[in-house]
């Protein structure tokens, strides 16, 4: 044991010792005299040498029965269970966007009054996401629950019809995005597309996501957690999902298209627009270091943005979609005066990036910044369980990889990869 350690850090909390000192089982004559609290007690140095949470270094991956692929992790540290699923098609599916929409909108109104912390989504017809966070109280059957009305549900014409009178009533008000539009290849949809979806079109889209994907579970679990409830867990995996294809990343299908060419979208009120969002598509070889290259171009638009922000511009955010299916950059800044001003400034904020307007000492500080978040998300299951869920060709979870290959990046690099993200074409939206 290094004393001299802990007395360095015990000097630095004399207050620490002050207001607790009924609880140090020590007793403290002269309680102005600060120097006699200085010295270390047995509950703080329990306190500041108790073991950090596993930084998931020891994932076990399992090729389950069903071909589902499951990544498991059995430290996690907040005492909650987390789960997370992917299905994603190998191929692009049959059905129009219609049927699509009406599909997604009946599977997202079955987590929509639960009480367990659920949510089961559909994005773009291509990839169904169910989310669990539970407790071990009842783990088991709000797993086993979850997975049947996610996998296994009979769809009906009650079910049908109510997530069609939804979507038409909301039609004329909420705006089919343009912009996911083009990245995402949707083809849109009219009232009357939507009224002529039939049940058996919704349960055949339904059918050939939940049998001709791919699977990839994860799973944050407790320290305590025995082996036994780790077998009744893949279990319940294994019976209520059904036969998966082989988990092999080369076959899964992107989300977000390549665009070949700049689009640029106005609003109706484009007279009065201040507004511009820019989105820049993002694909890459899935490796480890490409992920951080992406969060630490996130960091770095975002520093640069807010600190050289101009009179003119009102405000500047930028934020990434940082899912292997699914990765984009969107970009925002709002003008006093107009959108051209606002489209000026977020290209100003790019180049000032790929030109090396960073000092060495800033790009430690967003280094340092993208792993604090990092160390943060280790700390609670769900957020583990996301992790768990990146789809890295290459490369670790772990912390120790992840702050080995962040520590190697250089900016040179970071620039190098800006101007391959942002010299490629982007959907401007003006509104």
């Amino acid at each position: 044991m290094n004393i001299k350690n802990i007395k360095l850090n015990t000097y630095e909390t004399k207050k620490y010792h002050y207001n607790n000192n009924c609880k140090s089982g020590l007793n403290f004559y002269g309680a102005n005299n600060r120097q006699l609290m200085a010295y270390p007690t047995i509950e703080y140095w329990i306190n500041i040498h108790s073991p950090e949470p596993d930084k998931l270094e020891n994932i076990k991956t399992i090729i389950l029965s069903n071909n589902a692929k499951l990544n498991l992790d059995k430290n996690s540290p907040d005492n909650k269970v987390a789960f997370e699923f992917h299905t994603k098609l190998q191929n692009k599916p049959r059905a129009n966007e219609a049927t699509k929409i009406v599909l997604a909108r009946i599977i997202s109104n079955w987590s929509e009054d639960d009480k367990k912390s659920v949510n089961i989504g559909l994005w773009n017809g291509e990839e169904l996401e169910v989310i669990i966070e539970s407790n071990k109280s009842n783990l088991k059957e709000t797993l086993k629950e979850t997975l049947q009305s996610a996998y296994q549900a009979d769809l009906t014409q009650m079910q049908l019809e109510n997530a069609k009178n939804e979507i038409l009533s909301e039609y004329d008000t909420k705006n089919q995005d343009k912009a996911f539009k083009y990245m995402y290849g949707f083809q849109g949809y009219t009232k009357e597309d939507i009224k002529q979806v039939s049940l058996d079109e919704v349960k055949k889209l339904y059918k050939e996501i939940t049998t001709n994907s791919a699977t990839i579970c994860s799973a944050s679990l407790p320290k305590y957690t025995d082996n036994n409830t780790i077998r009744q867990i893949q279990t319940i995996i294994e019976r209520q999902i059904p036969i998966q294809k082989p988990f092999d990343t080369k076959l899964l299908i992107k989300q977000v298209k390549p665009l070949n060419k700049n689009i640029v979208l106005k609003s109706q009120f484009e007279n009065n627009c201040k507004t511009t969002s820019k989105f820049y598509t993002i694909h890459d070889n899935d490796t480890l270091r490409d992920s951080i290259l992406f969060l630490l171009a996130e960091q770095a638009l975002k520093k640069i943005g807010e600190e050289n922000i101009t009179q003119d511009i009102k405000s500047f955010s930028c934020s990434r979609s940082g899912s292997f299916f699914n990765k984009y950059f969107e970009i925002y800044a709002e003008s006093d005066n107009k959108a051209s001003n606002a489209d000026d400034y977020i290209n100003s904020v790019i180049n000032s990036l790929i030109n090396n307007i960073l000092s060495k000492e800033d790009f430690d500080n967003i280094k340092q910044t993208v792993l604090e978040s990092r160390n943060i998300e280790f700390k609670e299951s769900k957020a583990r369980a996301s992790l768990l869920s990146e789809i890295y060709s290459q490369g670790s979870y772990g912390l120790k990889e992840f702050s080995n290959e962040l520590n190697s990046i250089t900016l040179e690099e970071l620039q190098q990869a800006a101007q391959k993200y942002f010299s490629t074409p982007c959907i401007t939206e003006i509104y």
